[in-house]
């Protein structure tokens, strides 16, 4: 049997791609003393030994440039409890909202870097910066792991960006084009 490829548009590989893991980016915010927070859907480990994680943040956004200046910052990986608050990180921009005021965000300290952890979240890891790279419009940070830390007993699933295919997916909040959702639960 031959199988007769044709081209297809962004909208398509979307479909393919996702749903990817939602990671909340914590990174300090200098000129305004305090911590921001920012959705992140593009990221992946790239080393082992040692550890290292990337993101890719796009360059027009508020929080790119923290991170091109920040030595250290956090993931937490955000549970259904969640899900409105970040929703709103990812529509509202650092430039003009204290999302950590906004939200309600309960910190709790790192433990080797000084960007702190979400306490509501699953599991919270604490990076320092490596390496910084343009790729195209966004900016790929490089991160070595220091610490992870989970949520002990924490029943929660972590939360899904759906993308146009929401199919099989408990969706759990939506706006514009960001849908948010969750795999649904195995049965027994």
């Amino acid at each position: 049997m031959t199988i007769t490829f044709e081209k297809c548009n962004r909208d398509y590989l979307r479909e393919l791609f996702q749903p990817s893991r939602i990671l909340l980016g914590i990174v300090g915010d200098q000129n305004r003393s305090r911590f921001n927070i920012l959705p992140l859907c593009f990221h992946t480990w790239c080393s082992y030994e040692p550890l290292l994680y990337a993101i890719a943040i796009d360059r027009d956004n508020y929080s790119a440039h923290l991170f091109e200046k920040a030595s250290e910052y956090t993931l937490s990986i955000p549970g259904e409890s969640m899900v409105e608050k970040v929703l709103y990180c990812g529509t509202h921009s650092g430039r003009q909202y204290d999302k950590t005021q906004e939200c309600g965000i309960q910190w709790i300290d790192s433990h080797n870097i000084n960007p702190p952890g979400i306490s509501t979240s699953l599991a919270n890891i604490e990076l320092s910066t490596v390496a910084r790279y343009p790729v195209g419009d966004h900016i790929m940070v490089v991160g070595e792991v220091k610490t992870i830390f989970r949520a002990k007993d924490q029943a929660e699933r972590p939360l899904l960006a759906v993308g146009p295919s929401s199919f099989g997916f408990e969706i759990l909040a939506h706006k514009g084009i960001h849908t948010i959702g969750v795999a649904p639960t195995r049965k027994s």
